[in-house]
């Protein structure tokens, strides 16, 4: 049994879904199931930041890959806001712009738009000897700064997985050592290793071209589970 990265990206969409989806239905269900689905969504991360990588290093056009990430990162946040921020409950009573978003936290987007562009960096100066660490300290602060999706931690495990891969060793292990670290701030985190036996069976292909998919299917099912969450509500 093999993975492309076409079906990565679907394995890693599911148990994304699966874990936002426990976020936003957490009153209607048992504790256990709750923390089941959690522990579930732990894996959709790392396979994230390692097709990333992989899309990096086989895209025809890497400006254009940067600007996808950067326009879904702004066209996803108030989706993100509403649903896993909970600012639809801040709209429902006193609705306005400030309350529509969240500057508390960014979507996953930024964090993987924020990797892109370091791995840009690295590579446009990987003969400086300065420029090269620097890049490597400094993205992962703006992650931090802007309070991304997993933060520094995140867009430090891109650039590890771009390492793994640029120099040829071990790959798809390298990337999980920052997200292993989050695990002392969430009991869940440390789950995320489950994700490793799937990034081993990857067998270097393509698969099918679904990107647009993958890409449009972050706010979109963002935008479901609202609709699911009111019309609950509503009942």
């Amino acid at each position: 049994m093999s993975f492309d990265i076409c079906t990565l990206k679907i394995i890693a969409l599911v148990t994304m879904i699966i874990d936002h989806s426990a976020v936003v239905f957490r009153n209607e269900m048992s504790g256990s199931l709750y923390l089941a689905m959690r522990c579930v969504g732990r894996l959709s991360f790392p396979i994230f930041c390692f097709v990333l990588t992989e899309g990096f290093f086989h895209t025809r056009d890497r400006r254009k890959f940067f600007l996808r990430l950067s326009l879904f990162a702004v066209l996803s946040e108030i989706p993100f806001d509403l649903v896993l921020e909970g600012t639809y409950l801040d709209m429902l009573t006193e609705p306005s712009l400030s309350a529509l978003m969240d500057f508390s936290a960014q979507n996953v987007f930024f964090t993987l738009a924020i990797g892109f562009m370091a791995m840009c960096f690295m590579e446009r100066f990987k003969s400086d000897p300065l420029a090269f660490p620097a890049v490597f300290i400094l993205a992962p602060v703006l992650g931090e700064v802007i309070r991304c999706d997993y933060g520094g931690m995140g867009v430090m495990a891109i650039l590890l997985f771009y390492l793994g891969k640029k120099y040829g060793k071990f790959a798809e292990v390298w990337g999980f050592l920052p997200l292993l670290f989050l695990g002392l701030r969430s009991k869940t985190q440390p789950l995320c290793i489950f994700a490793l036996p799937l990034l081993l069976l990857y067998n270097g292909k393509r698969g099918k071209n679904l990107k647009f998919f993958f890409y449009a299917a972050y706010p979109l099912h963002l935008l479901i589970l609202l609709a699911i969450k009111l019309l609950h509500q509503m009942g």
